[in-house]
């Protein structure tokens, strides 16, 4: 199965970028920072910490997967082409790169190359839909470029600031 990232940082991203984004450079990163919990549906759970940029417009992102592998991601506005762009690299010369061409208020979209830690790149859309302050699902059609199947993931993150969500990440880092 694919292990979709990053997508959180582009997702979140939506709750914050409308379309006065491309005029307004200076968007509230507030909504994507913090603690997020991805739980695809196939089973796969990662936890992502967002931290604003302190120079230019965007923000940092630092993943682990349930499987130990880590990912460092970074993502902004490319205000030529008016995208969100996020790029991630991690463990075993993993990557993903992607581009969220469509961007309102609810709702990013675009296309996505992954490479997983197993050595597995995908390519095809990925979208973020915004479910509320706390909490987004992402949609990834894609392509396996080794075999040519092709596959839909789903996932559903959710912001975990709570004083007993980090407790119990504390804990299970032990």
């Amino acid at each position: 199965m694919v292990r979709v990232y990053s997508a959180v940082a582009l997702w979140v991203v939506t709750g914050l970028v409308n379309p006065a984004f491309a005029a307004a450079p200076n968007c509230p990163w507030q909504w994507l920072l913090g603690n997020w919990q991805i739980e695809e549906d196939y089973g796969f759970k990662s936890r992502v910490v967002w931290k604003k940029l302190e120079v230019g417009q965007g923000a940092t992102g630092i993943w682990q997967d349930d499987e130990g592998n880590k990912f460092t991601e970074l993502l902004g506005w490319d205000a030529n082409k008016k995208q969100i762009v996020s790029t991630g690299f991690g463990t075993n010369s993993a990557y993903w790169i992607i581009r969220f061409t469509e961007v309102t208020s609810r709702e990013i979209g675009g296309t996505m190359t992954y490479r997983t830690p197993q050595g597995i790149t995908y390519e095809g859309e990925y979208s973020i839909k915004k479910l509320g302050s706390n909490a987004c699902e992402s949609l990834y059609k894609a392509r396996n470029l080794n075999t040519g199947e092709i596959g839909e993931f789903k996932g559903r993150y959710s912001k975990t600031d709570s004083i007993q969500q980090q407790v119990r990440d504390l804990v299970s880092n032990r």
